[in-house]
């Protein structure tokens, strides 16, 4: 998990996590894969933006510094959802809108995720394209 805008504030974390998510896909596709079958999907990363408690949390004998909340849950979910779709990254529509709208990104329309009543519109950082 990586964590973005905390604690100092970032106004274009949305776009910096996309970046790192790229950069992560595009380096596990420069080493061999394991075996061919196992060529097109070699990472599956899910990136959600939204509020989360941050801080260091746990006791004095294992302290970490982390995020917890529904926007972590959903992130955490829409990994599950990248390999549903047969992607490697899934973002949120909400981090789409605070990416300004300006990725490279293609729509995968809407997905119902366990703790949401509503379907979250998804998107997919292709890799042939690059994020902003």
């Amino acid at each position: 998990m990586a964590i973005w805008n905390a604690p100092n504030d970032e106004p274009d974390h949305a776009s910096r996590a996309c970046r790192a998510a790229a950069a992560i896909r595009d380096a596990m596709h420069a080493i061999p894969p394991l075996a061919p079958q196992h060529d097109a999907v070699r990472v599956r990363i899910g990136i959600n933006s939204g509020t989360a408690l941050v801080g260091n949390i746990g006791s004095a004998e294992r302290l970490s510094y982390t995020a917890i909340g529904d926007a972590v849950n959903l992130a955490s979910r829409l990994v599950g959802v990248a390999k549903d779709k047969g992607v490697e990254i899934v973002l949120s529509g909400e981090t789409w809108e605070r990416a300004d709208r300006r990725l490279d990104a293609r729509s995968l329309g809407e997905t119902v995720v366990r703790g949401k009543s509503q379907p979250v519109p998804i998107f997919t950082l292709d890799r042939k394209s690059s994020p902003i």
